[in-house]
């Protein structure tokens, strides 16, 4: 008995070590290569995504080569460099922090890593945010479900009392956002894997109280209703779905992804932001567009479509910064 314990003491430092370790790595690369005084300003022709969150947004069980990005980060601009119908340049930043909870990234704290992170001048300017928070509540059993909730499925309708504290810290956050005109993407939180497996339930229904708050912001904005009850709609994408959710996805600590499970986290992420990227950058066209018409209209010559920044993607540029 005296050896087993030994052995999974031994297991738990050796896989604690390795993961700090690979934290320490992330963020010496993201230190080096993405520091915030590289990260030019939202221009015409040049945009931002900000990748919010803990582990899983920091990209912790990834592969990371000295100089690289990690996880959905690396992956998110592969896919915006591949896409055709993304014409501009984008910086897809990480500004995940490995462990945190959901209760770190309040707006309502000012000492929070919401206004360390989101509200830092290389961010703050950001069209496109993506939250991924959540998970380590679930780990850490303070989610704070009610006990009403707990009666209820997975699948039920749940009141605003029932509403646990994880889904309200995520929604408080939202709404930050989206009141400053921002686009936002939540994820939902993982359902399996190691300090998971024995909480299954509860994160099946943070992830059915997250799905009504995407839903209620939807009728909302379709209301036109002004933030944080309106403004633009929270879209809600599945971390754990059954392609990033498999075995073989999982990193060294059997929580966190490796590259095959953030690879296919990236590509749910990429279904909703691609769209919205393009959505930004169409705004941008129609600007310049009807500023064009107006001078044509007024006798002066149409100024061509260009601006501080102009970065338009082609063969040897199709890769964000």
């Amino acid at each position: 008995m005296a050896t087993r314990e030994f052995w999974l003491l031994t297991s738990y430092l050796l896989v604690a070590l390795r993961r700090a370790l690979t934290v320490t790595w992330i963020r010496i690369n993201k230190f080096l290569m993405k520091p915030d005084w590289v990260i030019r300003p939202v221009a015409d022709f040049r945009h931002k995504v900000v990748l919010i969150g803990d582990g899983f947004a920091e990209g912790v069980g990834d592969w990371v080569v000295m100089g690289g990005t990690a996880g959905v980060t690396r992956m998110l601009e592969k896919e915006a460099g591949s896409d055709e119908k993304v014409r501009t340049c984008w910086h897809i930043i990480n500004r995940g922090r490995a462990g945190s909870l959901s209760s770190d990234w309040l707006p309502s704290d000012p000492k929070s890593l919401y206004h360390r992170k989101v509200q830092s001048e290389a961010c703050r300017d950001a069209e496109i945010f993506v939250v991924a928070l959540g998970t380590m509540d679930v780990v850490n059993d303070c989610v704070g479900m009610p006990v009403s909730a707990m009666r209820k499925t997975a699948l039920d309708t749940f009141e605003e009392g029932e509403i646990c504290d994880t889904v309200k810290n995520l929604r408080e956050i939202c709404d930050a956002l989206r009141a400053e005109g921002k686009k936002v993407v939540v994820c939902n939180v993982m359902t399996s894997g190691a300090g998971i497996n024995r909480r299954t339930g509860t994160a099946k229904r943070i992830n059915r109280q997250l799905a009504l708050y995407g839903k209620a912001t939807a009728t909302a904005t379709a209301k036109g209703e002004t933030a944080p009850k309106g403004g633009q709609p929270v879209e809600v994408v599945k971390m754990n779905n059954p392609r990033a959710a498999r075995e073989d996805g999982r990193a060294f600590d059997g929580l966190h992804l490796n590259a095959r499970g953030y690879r296919a986290f990236a590509s749910a992420v990429y279904e909703v932001v691609g769209p919205m990227m393009v959505a930004v950058e169409w705004k941008v066209w129609k600007s310049k567009l009807a500023a064009g018409l107006t001078n044509g209209a007024g006798g002066a010559a149409v100024a061509p479509i260009s601006g501080e920044g102009f970065e338009p993607k082609s063969k040897s540029n199709k890769k964000a910064d």
